[in-house]
């Protein structure tokens, strides 16, 4: 048997199986996928205050004021993990909440809205 998310357990079976996720955290799942890790994120200069936006930031780019209290709600739901030098990574369960939302068209979508133009080439 394989091990089993303690985090995503609890947070997904108080009533049935029910996930729920803000916009900011959808936000910050999808740009932790896109770029493996907080460190390759936080290099990318996305992970800024949000009164200087990186060059070439999208209307819909705001920066993440909130960046403790989303990861804190993400690692609560067992979606990102701590992973040594990379800093938060996605969890399996992160990676196919992942795989969900690109089915939706909604990772694609986030994005799209969050990258600058030269980097979603």
């Amino acid at each position: 048997m394989s091990e089993v998310n303690e985090g995503l357990r609890e947070h997904v079976t108080r009533i049935g199986f029910d996930l729920s996720l803000s916009r900011p955290q959808i936000d910050l799942l999808v740009l932790l996928h896109h770029f493996k890790g907080a460190k390759k994120l936080t290099d990318s200069g996305l992970k800024n205050h949000p009164q200087r936006p990186p060059p070439g930031a999208p209307p819909a780019w705001r920066g993440y004021p909130n960046w403790i209290t989303t990861t804190r709600c993400l690692r609560s739901r067992g979606l990102i993990g701590e992973f040594g030098s990379d800093g938060y990574k996605p969890t399996k369960a992160g990676n196919l909440v992942c795989a969900l939302l690109k089915e939706a068209g909604m990772y694609q979508e986030r994005l799209a809205a969050l990258l600058p133009v030269e980097m979603s080439a």
